[in-house]
């Protein structure tokens, strides 16, 4: 009896290695690359299949359980356009606690790639919708403290943003609103939170150029945008003619349908200091100037809404004599 207790005893200390062995072996496989790419393959061909499309993943690495990067991201919509093409997605996680509903990122990277989002000719559906219904369980939601998401930086380098409507005809000059190309987009944005449908950021710095023309150079701002307006503070806009400063640009709604009349609903309440605007730039978002590129120096606050503005504190320089103060 005594020896069969041994050799039970033995049996199971052996097991026992042979598992830890195995699991310290799966846990050096799982962390390779190959392995890594392997498992994300099987996962983009499960959802190409469920959603009907194409979604691929050239490679894929896990550092730890905090740190992955995303190598050519390949995403189809549902017609076979392209909706997503990146070369490189990098994040890494922070912090994540699931009773108190909040998610911080420390860092999200896109980097040298393009994004392409349109609506339907005539259902007016987004082209990524496909994906959101299928995550979502169309089941109602209990009432439950908010999910709050946060990122310490976002950072994208060398991209392309598409949007079309193609419910809508295209414009000859100018900023054409629902056909928009920005190419080259570089974003340095930090301390970025969203809660309950409000997002604020550090906008430290923003470059792009928009197929009508129009050159950001840099555009810089503490934002906060809700549907109850957009807050921009210690504004700074470079473009291709102008450099404009402004404390304090807010417009302000009581909801978001208010920029459907945006000229009768969006409240202005804005200081503008020591400005050199170009009406060259101006032209590509009020038409009507084309083709004019008289520069201005001017300074003031803006107050109320677009049809009964009120400017106040002005002081506009033009031309080679032309002042107006008031």
């Amino acid at each position: 009896m005594v020896k069969l207790l041994k050799i039970l005893g033995r049996i199971i200390g052996i097991s026992l290695e042979w598992t830890l062995l195995l699991i310290t072996v799966f846990a050096f496989i799982i962390r390779t690359s190959p392995v890594q790419t392997y498992l994300a393959k099987q996962a983009t061909d499960f959802l190409s299949k469920e959603l009907n499309t194409t979604i691929k993943i050239d490679r894929v690495s896990i550092v730890f359980i905090d740190r992955v990067a995303l190598d050519g991201v390949f995403v189809l919509d549902q017609k076979k356009d392209t909706l997503a093409d990146i070369s490189r997605i990098y994040a890494s996680l922070g912090d994540l606690n699931l009773k108190k509903n909040f998610l911080r990122l420390s860092n999200v990277s896109l980097e040298k790639g393009k994004v392409k989002i349109n609506r339907d000719s005539l259902t007016g559906d987004y082209n990524y919708w496909f994906i959101t219904d299928y995550f979502d369980s169309g089941k109602p939601q209990k009432k439950k403290k908010p999910f709050t998401v946060a990122l310490s930086r976002l950072n994208l380098d060398k991209m392309e943003v598409f949007y079309d409507d193609y419910r809508k005809s295209y414009s000859d000059f100018g900023m054409d609103y629902d056909h928009l190309h920005f190419k080259n987009v570089t974003l340095v944005a930090k301390n970025i939170q969203s809660r309950n449908g409000s997002v604020t950021a550090y906008v430290k710095h923003l470059s792009t150029i928009e197929s009508c023309g129009f050159l950001l150079k840099k555009f810089s701002a503490y934002a906060a945008v809700s549907q109850y307006g957009i807050k921009f503070n210690q504004v700074q806009i470079w473009s291709g003619h102008s450099r404009i400063q402004a404390p304090k640009f807010h417009m302000l709604m009581n909801g978001r349908d208010d920029l459907q009349t945006f000229v009768d609903s969006v409240t202005f309440d804005a200081k503008i200091r020591k400005s050199n605007v170009s009406l060259l730039d101006v032209s590509y978002f009020a038409t009507a100037l084309e083709g004019m590129n008289q520069r201005v120096y001017l300074s003031g606050d803006m107050n109320n809404k677009v049809k009964d503005l009120k400017i106040s504190n002005l002081e506009l320089h033009t031309g080679q004599r032309t002042v107006l103060r008031g």
